[in-house]
């Protein structure tokens, strides 16, 4: 139990702007339902699971799949690529992810709300089609720059 309370409970999350690299910290939830992960973590991983919330953290990448999940008021600063959905359905408010490819997915519906996605190659990737929809968002990268409103498809041939 202790092991899984450590898991719940890291460090605080880093104040808004503040750029830090992410703690050595792994959590990982995999065929249950009802966790919250705050703080700061290298990888987050969340397998087959409901009602899964994500608040007020810092990771360098995060795995959904099969899976319901909420991310709010955190950054996900990811080197290749930072947040990666498979069969999943996120909804996501107040977040900022950067990596190479900042979300790559498949088959999943996302909700965004006040999210920045930097992607140096992609903001969003798909290997089959996934829907997005997005509120006052903000994107960058080589395909596509600038505020996003409305849904959007992203296929393998037309990332974002």
């Amino acid at each position: 139990m202790a092991a899984v309370e450590r898991r719940l409970r890291p460090r605080p999350a880093p104040r808004a702007g503040e750029r830090v690299v992410p703690a050595d910290l792994i959590g990982s939830w995999s065929q249950k339902d009802g966790v919250l992960f705050t703080g700061a973590y290298k990888r987050i991983e969340v397998k087959d699971c409901k009602h899964v919330e994500i608040s007020n953290a810092t990771a360098g990448r995060i795995t959904v799949s099969g899976s319901e999940v909420v991310i709010e008021n955190s950054r996900i600063l990811g080197g290749d690529i930072a947040l990666k959905t498979d069969r999943s359905e996120l909804i996501m408010t107040n977040v900022t992810v950067e990596g190479d490819v900042a979300v790559d997915t498949s088959d999943s519906r996302l909700d965004l709300a006040g999210v920045k996605l930097v992607g140096r190659k992609a903001a969003v990737s798909a290997k089959h089609d996934s829907i997005l929809i997005f509120s006052v968002s903000r994107v960058e990268s080589p395909h596509t720059s600038g505020y996003l409103h409305g849904s959007r498809k992203v296929t393998a041939e037309h990332p974002l």
